[in-house]
This record gives structure tokens, sequence and C-alpha cells, in this order.
């Protein structure tokens, strides 16, 4: 069993969401992430809505109904065993 804490498990959920969103899209894992990347860094700067790709969004929110997990975890005190 493997035991994840906060941004560990948000690390873990955005690796696997760019995995998902890599198979379903015909879009490589490496482009996907450069999108998210920009997107987070625009809208962080106030340029734009998007909180990141809206393929690894999604992914990552399905990722989060899966693992029970829905809503960011980032910053909290949480803990979830993978395995």
């Amino acid at each position: 069993m493997l035991q994840l804490f906060g941004e560990e498990i948000e690390a873990y959920k955005n690796s696997a969401a760019l995995s998902i969103a890599d198979t379903l899209t015909r879009r490589e894992r490496e482009q996907l992430s450069n999108s998210d990347e920009a997107l987070k860094a625009l809208n962080a700067e106030g340029k734009v809505n998007e909180t990141g790709d809206a393929y690894v969004r999604g992914a990552s929110g399905l990722l989060d109904i899966a693992l029970g997990t829905v809503g960011g975890i980032t910053g909290k005190v949480a803990s979830k065993t993978i395995g």
C-alpha cells in the first residue's frame, strides 16, 4: 500500500489525469501538460478564466469522483491509501 498526503495526492492525480487525457485524445502527454501549465499561469495572472487544459481538468474531475476526493485538496491535511 502507498500512503499519500496533500500535495503528493495532487501530483499523483495530475499525472494520472495527464495519462487519461493522453489516452482519450490525440494529443501527446507533453502537449497536454504544457497547455495545462500555460493556462494555469494565465489564470493566476487574471488573463483567462480557464484553470487549466479542459481535457486534463476533465480527467482530474473523473479521478476526484473515483477516489472520493471531490474538490481540490492541495494545502489540506489529507491522506489517501493507494493500492
